[in-house]
């Protein structure tokens, strides 16, 4: 698993500040930014910690409910999901867990790939 430098939260309080004070993000809102947090991620400019904390607000804070978020796109839930769990995974040592992270990492390049414009 590579770690990166920076965390990223310097980078974006101005926007969570934003997102935290207005209501419910559409999919379609939280897609395009879960789409440009993967592309910070995939090119090393943010870590696993901010791609877990963001991915987490977007699924679990900034949407109607992940249910809903399940209901128009499962897809993008189940992106979210696993990116809000990756650095249990990470943190937790051993091959299964190991395993589970690579997979994970696996998962959201391919969910990035074929999502990303």
């Amino acid at each position: 698993m590579k770690t990166k430098s920076k965390s990223g939260f310097e980078r974006y309080d101005y926007i969570l500040s934003g997102i935290k004070s207005s209501e419910p993000l559409s999919v379609k809102q939280i897609k395009s930014i879960f789409l440009m947090l993967l592309n910070d991620y995939f090119q090393n400019e943010v870590d696993d910690y901010f791609l877990e904390s963001l991915a987490g607000d977007l699924y679990f804070n900034f949407s109607k409910s992940p249910n809903y978020i399940k209901s128009k796109d499962p897809n993008l839930s189940y992106a979210l999901d696993c990116a809000s769990d990756i650095t249990y995974f990470i943190k937790r040592h051993g091959i299964k867990n190991k395993k589970r992270a690579e997979t994970i990492v696996e998962e959201l390049k391919d969910y990035y790939t074929k999502n990303y414009n």
